[in-house]
């Protein structure tokens, strides 16, 4: 159960590495409207990142129905590469 005003993000992968173990091949662009950028494992551990403030709202293809009425100017992305422990990320909001 996470503690309210956190967003669980699932970033655990297999690779034939073990959870727990180091990755060596993040690779993960995160989007999220949040509080921070503060990014950390589900288990507490920090993981470094290269946060921005996103540039434009999202392209949508399609008929997405939130486009228009979003306050996209808090949207923010994590740019996560490297070597890092293999886990889920636990964001706040």
């Amino acid at each position: 159960m996470l503690a309210a005003g956190k967003l669980f993000v699932p970033t655990l992968h297999d690779h034939g590495h073990g959870i727990g173990q180091h990755a060596d091949d993040w690779d993960h662009a995160i989007y999220s409207v949040d509080r921070s950028f503060r990014t950390e494992l589900i288990d507490g551990q920090s993981i470094k990142c290269v946060p921005m403030r996103a540039s434009a709202a999202p392209a949508f293809s399609g008929a997405f129905p939130y486009s228009r009425v979003l306050d996209w100017t808090g949207l923010g992305v994590r740019h996560i590469k490297g070597r890092h422990p293999n886990g889920d990320i636990i964001l706040d909001i």
